[in-house]
């Protein structure tokens, strides 16, 4: 695993203000080098797998960690918010 991936994982469950929302780290996705955030103070229908409503829970966003080797401007963004 990149080491930057492990030290990525020290922010789950951390809060961050992106895009004017607050937003919590709730996985770091080393195979897919991604982090993913779902927002704190909003509520969602989610849909199963075959697209029916099944339950209301935060909003999710799947943020890239990489961009030609160094750390993504989103993720960039999304740190400079840590709350």
């Amino acid at each position: 695993m990149n080491p930057m991936m492990t030290r990525l994982r020290a922010l789950i469950g951390k809060g961050f203000e992106y895009l004017g929302q607050r937003w919590t780290v709730v996985e770091v996705l080393a195979d897919q080098q991604s982090v993913v955030l779902q927002r704190s103070d909003a509520k969602t229908v989610q849909v199963d797998q075959y697209g029916r409503a099944r339950r209301r829970g935060g909003e999710t966003l799947v943020l890239p960690a990489f961009a030609d080797g160094e750390l993504s401007p989103e993720l960039m963004e999304l740190l400079a918010g840590k709350r």
